[in-house]
């Protein structure tokens, strides 16, 4: 499904993108010479561990098979990394216990029941960690480590269905159809993983809310007007507003919650992440029937997208609801 303003607003199928001979070569991917959603993981969560893991002090002392996304372990802290680098966090695997230090001393408290809760760190100007934790006496297991960015922008989408499961509590999404805001946008059905899962509450199938959603860029590229744009893309062509829920296609290989879309620079500028002093990309993005906050580590981008320009990106996408 092909979702974009315009004629031919629907296709019957996922069509395979081939990046065009004569496009600009304002690009790179995040996940270097890897598919175009590479292998690069939401979050971090834990393999079966052969024991517990002691740190000093505040630190995490262990970190369970249980404890979140059910798959991989923090031996692949270097593919999870990019999702982390796109809000200046960036992590090595050997900095992990550091980052979640940080996280539980200098983030917010919320809690969630008797004994989990959310440590939500925002050092400032839109990145954010949540770190879900289960504390029992001195020992804290760890239930999710989300990375979200906080910006302006903001999709008015119908709720259908929130996507679950009660062995992890800490981890899921909700299915969504994006409501058009005029007669030039589309509906279209797509998926967003909440960093505040948890704390959800009321999300009724049928009620329509206005959701801020960060898109964390895979892949980008741009052009700096629609001309240059339109001439650069001739295999197919989207339009300068588009949406495509790749995530939603069986074979498509791509992560849970994976859009590709194309859309107008409303604002870009390169931020730093106040705790880390470490540069990202933040790209203000008004796409098909609403806008996305994109957000990219500085490296995998050329130059910055100007204002009024054309974006194409694969984004993993993320919200917070409470």
């Amino acid at each position: 499904m092909v979702c974009q303003s315009g004629p031919n607003q629907f296709l019957s199928k996922l069509v395979a993108l081939r990046p065009s001979e004569n496009s600009t070569p304002n690009r790179k991917t995040v996940s270097g010479s890897e598919s175009f959603v590479g292998s690069i993981l939401p979050r971090i969560s834990s393999r079966k561990p052969t024991g517990s893991s002691r740190t000093n002090s505040l630190r995490v002392n262990r970190v369970l098979s249980s404890a979140g996304i059910r798959q991989r372990g923090l031996d692949t802290i270097a593919m999870v990394g990019s999702h982390f680098d796109a809000i200046g966090f960036g992590v090595a695997q050997d900095r992990i216990n550091d980052l979640l230090n940080d996280a539980l001393m200098h983030g917010t408290k919320i809690p969630v029941s008797s004994d989990t809760s959310y440590s939500v760190w925002r050092p400032g100007g839109g990145p954010e960690l949540w770190v879900g934790v289960r504390e029992s006496g001195a020992t804290r297991d760890l239930l999710a480590l989300t990375p979200y960015f906080r910006g302006p922008s903001r999709l008015r989408v119908r709720i259908e269905g929130v996507e679950g499961d009660p062995q992890y509590p800490f981890e899921g999404r909700i299915a969504v159809w994006a409501v058009p805001r005029g007669q030039d946008d589309q509906e279209y059905p797509f998926s967003i993983d909440l960093a505040d899962y948890a704390l959800r509450g009321d999300l009724a199938v049928g009620r329509e809310i206005n959701m801020p959603i960060a898109g964390f860029a895979h892949s980008l590229e741009w052009w700096p007007d629609e001309a240059s744009y339109k001439a650069a893309t001739s295999d197919l062509q989207l339009a300068p507003k588009s949406f495509i829920p790749v995530s939603m296609f069986k074979d498509s290989g791509a992560p849970p919650s994976s859009g590709l879309f194309t859309g107008i620079v409303k604002g870009s500028q390169r931020l730093v992440n106040r705790a880390t002093a470490q540069e990202f990309l933040h790209v203000h993005v008004d796409t098909l029937s609403g806008e996305i906050d994109v957000v990219a580590d500085v490296g995998s981008v050329q130059g910055l997208p100007a204002i009024g320009g054309v974006v194409k990106a694969t984004c993993w996408l993320c919200s917070a609801v409470s």
